[in-house]
């Protein structure tokens, strides 16, 4: 007799009770494509639990002999049709139902009665799993856990294909999909797999030379907002990436290392051709695609 499964999510399981854990089994499920729906907080998730009663040695003995009972008496002839359609009708997708259930505050629809009490939470001025860091409320003791993760250097959610480290889970699982043969978040120009449409339609402005982005304060142009947003910092008086040495404003806290880098005599890019330095890297790239590359094509 196969087993009626459920299915949860982590946040869900860690909430149990420890009673339940040890009447259950947990099966590790993970779908990157598609997605569960969580039996007892209805939201969906792509990495979670299945979840079955564990059957006591003296069921399940029963079981067995009641089946090897049954399995004689059976007519495999006689109404074989209607025992596949029964098969059939068992196996069919359960259709979800509309979301009836409307948060009077936000007009918010939820799936379940449930899942619209335990969002009810957020609007509750007593509600315990309030941030202190940013004030934002969570409706669970595990969002709030999970929340936390954000104001925290500790990076605890690791990819199993490669280093890359994340503070929060849907952050490895949108990350996840760059290992997916099939994922359609892909550039057509080098191959190279995103997590994000937002990402791919950044990293396409990578194959083009148009530079739409104009800074307001000077005449700097960029392919991407998000360049422009951290060029505008040289513009700040209070810019927390200056120069101490020479009042130097830079973008970044990478442009500014780099930048020190001027500040020094030490040259720890070296050649592994030649007996060349370099104080930056990006020097050394150019001087291997100019020195080395054009050399060797002689």
């Amino acid at each position: 007799m196969e087993k009626e499964a459920t299915y949860i999510c982590d946040k869900c399981k860690e909430n149990a009770d420890a009673s339940e854990n040890k009447s259950k089994n947990y099966e590790w499920v993970f779908l990157l494509e598609s997605s569960f729906l969580c039996a007892k907080c209805s939201k969906d998730f792509h990495i979670g639990f299945r979840v079955t009663d564990k059957i006591p040695l003296i069921d399940a003995l029963k079981n067995t002999e009641q089946e090897l009972v049954a399995k004689p008496n059976e007519n495999v002839n006689a109404d074989e049709g209607s025992r596949t359609e029964h098969k059939i009708q068992e196996r069919k997708p359960i259709e979800l139902k509309e979301k009836p259930h409307k948060c009077d505050a936000c007009l918010r629809i939820f799936k379940t009665k449930t899942g619209l009490r335990s969002h009810k939470k957020v609007h509750d001025e007593k509600n315990p799993f309030r941030c202190e860091v940013c004030h934002l409320q969570c409706t669970s003791k595990a969002d709030y856990n999970e929340h936390l993760n954000k104001h925290s250097k500790e990076r605890r959610y690791k990819c199993s294909f490669c280093i890359s480290t994340y503070k929060l889970k849907k952050n490895l699982r949108s990350h996840m999909t760059i290992h997916d043969d099939k994922n359609p978040l892909r550039c057509e120009f080098c191959k190279k797999n995103f997590a994000t449409k937002q990402a791919l339609e950044c990293h396409m402005t990578s194959h083009s030379n148009e530079r739409r982005y104009k800074c307001g304060q000077c005449s700097s142009k960029f392919k991407t907002n998000a360049s422009l947003i951290m060029h505008k910092y040289v513009h700040k008086k209070q810019n927390p990436y200056r120069c101490k040495e020479c009042n130097k404003n830079c973008s970044s806290k990478t442009n500014l290392k780099r930048h020190m880098a001027s500040h020094s005599d030490v040259r720890p890019y070296k050649c592994h051709i030649c007996s060349s330095s370099y104080k930056a890297k990006s020097n050394l790239t150019i001087h291997m695609k100019k020195k080395h590359q054009e050399d060797s094509l002689k």
